[in-house]
């Protein structure tokens, strides 16, 4: 039996190529050798015919891997077969052509591409690695999943993540599941070796809250997500981790609405200030029904003289001269001096990009002390005050978008609309920190 032709790749390289470790038997040398040789196969029947040389190669990569492997399982195993002796008596001429055979077979492989090189200590050899597959199982609902690198400054995949199923080059990676109700994120840092499988089921909106309601008024009717629960005052209701709404009726007064996000563990208290409503059952600021009804006059004397200029004009005198009258309060939050100052145009409807720009450029146009641009130190954010802050959150609340601006705009930890109001984005939990103290909606 002619001896195995010797191996391209040492038994430690062998192993590295095959991700095996040193100590694997031959059994777990063959049966990932025949996987990866099946890889590249499909590697090389995928090729089209521009690709010759790429197709080449991995002929070449194949011959080495079968060589390689029958040599460390079955070559190393077996002695190889004593030759022939050499027939010294043999003619020059025999000498002379061995040689010169010997010569055209190493041109031969020079010009292939093969070189003489150690069986150990070479470079790092190439890995011939698989993705490997994520899964997402439980109920997550309109959940989405981002996954991201290990700093968290690139974000690879993003998709919903009911039902997930990602495929990833092996590595480290953030996996994260967020809802918009939740008030917190799930995230796992993970790392997923080659041909991996891997299933997360992630909780969000796990656990439970208190809310405690109270109002300026007593026997009104509380209702927690259109649940009635009776009335208000020093009761905690317990609630699931995430958005309710709630809503304090009382026969005469304004209803209270607003939402409330909880927070695993902890006790929420929210103060509900009614306001009376106007005389005949109206609301304060509405306008009343008004009836109507023709003057009743005097007759006219048949004879009437008509008025001269100068006594026209003494008449007229005390209602040129009197005061503009004010328009009618509608009850709406009037905008204050920081946007409606004299001389800037009418504010668009809030939320609306045209008034992120005005009060972007206003914000930036006061506060930001250093010329950077953003909002982005201490100093420059702590000296927006409360009323400010109070005066922009009723503007935007004017536009009805039914969302609290710390939360449209990504303050509270959601999604961040890079240079919102002019905030740098490594500021905006100190800026949203100073939005609570001013009692801003969360």
């Amino acid at each position: 039996m002619a001896p195995l032709q010797g191996p391209a790749l040492g038994r430690t390289q062998l192993l590295r190529v095959l991700a095996l470790p040193n100590d694997a038997s031959e059994t777990a040398i063959r049966s990932a050798s025949r996987r990866l040789a099946g890889w590249l196969e499909q590697r090389r029947a995928a090729l089209g015919p521009e690709a010759a040389s790429e197709s080449t190669a991995l002929a070449r990569e194949l011959d080495d891997l079968a060589r390689s492997t029958a040599w460390w399982t079955e070559g190393a195993a077996k002695p190889a077969a004593t030759p022939a002796p050499f027939a010294w008596g043999r003619t020059a001429l025999g000498l002379a052509f061995l040689a010169g055979l010997t010569t055209l077979a190493v041109l031969v492989l020079w010009t292939a591409g093969f070189r003489l090189t150690r069986l150990e200590g070479r470079p790092e050899p190439v890995r011939y690695a698989t993705k490997a597959l994520v899964f997402l199982d439980g109920d997550l609902g309109e959940a989405s999943l981002r996954v991201l690198d290990a700093d968290r400054a690139r974000v690879f995949d993003s998709r919903p993540a009911a039902g997930a199923r990602v495929e990833l080059e092996p590595g480290r990676y953030v996996l994260e599941v967020r809802r918009e109700d939740c008030p917190e994120p799930w995230s796992l840092s993970v790392f997923l070796e080659p041909d991996s499988v891997q299933r997360y089921a992630p909780e969000i909106c796990a656990g439970e809250g208190r809310l405690v309601v109270r109002s300026n008024t007593e026997n009104d009717r509380l209702r927690i997500d259109e649940q009635d629960v009776g009335h208000t005052g020093d009761r905690a209701h317990r609630l699931s981790v995430g958005s309710h709404t709630v809503r304090v009726d009382k026969a005469g007064y304004r209803p209270f609405e607003g939402r409330v996000r909880i927070v695993p563990d902890e006790v929420v208290e929210l103060q509900a200030e009614l306001t009376p409503l106007g005389e005949g059952g109206a609301p304060v600021g509405r306008p009343m029904p008004v009836t109507k009804v023709a003057p009743s006059l005097p007759p006219m004397a048949a004879a009437a003289e008509a008025f001269s200029k100068e006594e026209l004009r003494g008449a007229l005198a005390p209602v040129i001269e009197s005061p503009k009258l004010e328009p009618a309060d509608l009850g709406l939050p009037k905008r204050g001096e920081f946007l409606a100052r004299e001389g800037l145009p009418e504010m668009p409807d809030g939320g609306s990009t045209a008034w992120h720009d005005r009060v972007a450029g206003e914000l930036r146009g006061r506060f930001d002390r250093d010329g950077s641009g953003e909002i982005d130190t201490l100093a420059e954010s702590e000296a927006i005050s409360c009323p400010v802050w109070r005066e922009i959150e009723r503007d935007f609340d004017r536009g009805g978008l039914g969302l609290s601006m710390a939360h449209y705009f990504g303050f509270d930890g959601s999604e961040w609309h890079p240079g919102a109001l002019a905030v740098a984005r490594a500021h905006r939990s100190a800026v949203y920190a100073k939005m609570q103290e001013c009692g801003l909606d969360p």
